[in-house]
């Protein structure tokens, strides 16, 4: 049996001009179990609140982001150097480390082939010399065509597919020019950049003044273009937030009392419209542990009214009952927002699992020091991914745990639901390969249904660094790959305990199968001198399941036959009767022997003529969208004129039949007009 720890909740926040220290009563230390705690089943003791309907929040559109000068360093906007967590609640007296303990998970030694897969390349992120805060708080998505890294407090950076800069480091509050409510002039920290796969569209957060969130959605699928600008206003202190995407709206939970769960209204934002935020609160949040939402990721959006699910973990030895994995549904409904439902707990038993040093902030173990670093084991890590396979949906997630005197592993699950069924977990493991501490992990699940995971590494003998491994979808259930190094530390943080809060692995849109993960290390050992490496890997054996569009072309002529000198009009219609967004909608029209062209009209994007050929590069096209492409040209000479066209994306077309279209046109020689004058004939 494992021993009872944890009765506080850290909170991870930025000073804004000075701290102020939160003082709250201490409970009594006692040794019995927590009263906020419950058996799986018990009904608890204190119900969610809500909905709590907002009032309107107005958006400002941003600069582009490609016309905002890179911020020099030392533009420290607000900024704390250090960030401290504040304990809400004491540690019990009398419950030390079990030395006995052994996590009854742990897969040592590793029982399947070594097939994790080399990095395809890696490249350095931003660094602590920029002018970021400690911890770093590193974050990144991936999107088609670039890469966008966030750290404390608060930066970010855009790079292509390549690693290459496209936009420098800049302080994320310049997106935020044209307001006047604060997110303007303050960059408080807990960065978040995520992308949505539905729409082509960047989030990037922070904490805004007060009790609030800053967030900008991007017009566009670019991410260094402009952004609709919002600040979000909420009861209390929105710590640790995090934000979740999914259809009908993006979804908010957070370390926070009162209103702690929070979805924003997606279809304003995406335009730019006032939007609203429907509310619930959970009370026992800053008792167990904060609530995560699930991020869709993946071209197969979950079935249609499927709710975002939320989740945490809770260790029964503190808290009451088994230790589990719970799930909350939040349902919300923006036609009537009033009837928006919150429900749970859904319990799911999992094996027993132990938290970290008694929860202090001093944990892992370095080389050549003293110095301990956080763990960060009271929450769960970023992101709660969520897939649908169509025959089922999964989550998956993770977060440290303790695999024996005080090690830290990696405790991963993931869970599966079949059609109406429940939520269930369909695999869990404790990934502790060795006697070195692994933490602060980020999990992500490819098209194929391979799962990568990435983390931190450090022990008395291995300097901080980054690693990770993958299973493939039909490895021995309830295990990993070998690991692989993303990068070697080289040095240990001697000057202060706080490490991080998270990373960030997330799944490449383009193809569905490369995973993009980044993290912190340290280069030399130094006191406050973080780094940040971005590596990128694709396990082979990934078929993907990349977006297609089915991209269709109709051509008509203005007339059958014309005479040589006429016109002819050649209509293109271009469909995208597929269920993705097409990128790069390339049409190429072959003009045929006997006509002269004249000019082309398309209803978007270009298109030039270069020797009788006319290319249109429309860009973008919706599924179902269609466009339109006017071709003018003059009948020169007599014969059968056929006129071809083809049109191809970026993304896999299943259906290649109806990629081409021609119209033929006969072309006729001008008729001679013989003028017969009347003849007079005499006698």
């Amino acid at each position: 049996m494992k021993t009872m720890w944890k009765m506080f909740m850290g909170i991870s926040m930025l000073g804004l001009i000075g701290l102020m220290v939160l003082t709250l009563p201490m409970p009594a230390p006692t040794t019995s179990r927590a009263p906020f705690g419950r058996e799986p089943g018990q009904a608890a003791s204190h119900e969610a609140q809500g909905p709590f309907i907002s009032g309107p929040f107005y958006s400002v559109l941003s600069p582009a982001v490609s016309n905002i000068p890179p911020s020099e360093p030392g533009d420290e906007m607000l900024d704390t150097e250090i960030i401290p967590r504040f304990n809400l609640y004491a540690v019990p007296n009398g419950l030390p480390t079990d030395p006995n303990w052994r996590d009854p998970l742990i897969q040592n030694p590793l029982s399947n082939p070594a097939l994790t897969p080399p990095l395809l390349f890696d490249f350095e992120g931003m660094p602590r010399t920029i002018g970021g805060a400690t911890p770093p708080d590193v974050i990144g998505a991936v999107g088609l065509n670039h890469y966008v890294q966030m750290v404390n407090a608060t930066w970010f950076a855009i790079y292509n597919k390549s690693g290459g800069v496209v936009q420098p480091p800049t302080r994320l509050n310049t997106l935020w020019a044209g307001q006047t409510n604060g997110c303007q002039s303050s960059n408080s920290g807990d960065p978040v950049v995520t992308y949505d796969w539905q729409e082509d569209r960047w989030i990037m957060a922070q904490f805004g003044t007060g009790n609030s969130i800053c967030v900008a959605v991007s017009t566009s699928g670019n991410p260094a273009g402009t952004y609709h600008t919002y600040r979000f206003a909420f009861s209390g202190f929105p710590d640790y937030f995090k934000i979740g995407v999914w259809p009908d709206a993006y979804y908010v939970g957070a370390n926070q009392s009162g209103q702690n769960v929070h979805a924003l209204q997606k279809s304003a934002m995406l335009t730019g419209a006032p939007a609203t935020v429907i509310s619930f609160a959970q009370p026992d949040v800053n008792v167990h542990s904060v609530l995560l939402p699930s991020t869709l990721e993946g071209h197969t959006p979950p079935p249609a009214g499927a709710p975002n699910v939320f989740h945490r973990f809770i260790d029964g030895d503190l808290f009451g009952g088994v230790d589990r994995i719970e799930l909350f549904n939040f349902q919300v409904n923006w036609a009537n927002p009033g009837s928006s439902t919150w429900t749970g707990p859904i319990q799911l038993p999992s094996a027993p699992f132990a938290s970290l040093c008694n929860f202090s902030f001093s944990c892992i173990r370095q080389p050549g020091t003293a110095q301990r670093i956080d763990s960060i084991t009271e929450w769960p890590m970023w992101r709660f991914q969520y897939r649908n396979f169509g025959t089922h949906e999964t989550l998956v997630n993770n977060h440290a745990v303790n695999v024996g005197a005080d090690q830290s592993g990696i405790r991963w699950f993931e869970l599966r639901k079949v059609g109406a069924g429940p939520w269930t977990i369909h695999q869990e493991s404790t990934f502790a390969p060795d006697g070195e501490s692994r933490w602060m992990a980020s999990i992500a699940m490819d098209g194929s249904g391979n799962i990568a995971l990435g983390y931190s590494v450090s022990s008395t003998t291995v300097f901080p660094g980054l690693r990770y491994t993958i299973r493939l979808a039909n490895d021995p259930i309830n295990t990993l790959q070998t690991e692989a190094i993303l990068i070697n530390g080289g040095g240990s943080q001697t000057g202060l305990n706080r490490w991080g809060d998270y990373s960030a692995l997330t799944v490449d849109p383009a193809d569905d199968c490369t995973f993009w993960y980044t993290g912190e290390y340290y280069a030399v050992t130094a006191a406050n001198n973080w780094q940040t490496r971005i590596g990128v890997f694709r396990i082979p054996q990934c078929t993907g399941g990349a977006p297609t569009a089915n991209i269709a072309v109709n051509k008509t002529a203005s007339a059958a036959e014309v005479m040589v000198g006429e016109p002819i009009t050649y209509t293109l219609t271009i469909t995208n009767l597929g269920t993705f967004t097409a990128t790069n909608v390339l049409v190429t029209d072959t003009l045929p022997a006997g006509v002269s062209y004249v000019s082309t009209v398309p209803s978007q994007g270009s298109c030039q003529q270069v020797a009788g050929v006319v290319q249109c590069n429309l860009g973008q096209m919706l599924n179902q969208a269609s466009a339109s492409i006017i071709v003018v040209v003059t009948a020169t000479q007599p014969g059968e004129a056929v006129n071809q066209a083809e049109v191809s994306s970026d993304l896999v077309d299943p259906d290649t039949g109806n990629n081409s279209a021609s119209a033929t046109v006969t072309i006729n020689e001008q008729t001679g007009y013989l003028l017969l004058l009347p003849v007079i004939f005499r006698e």
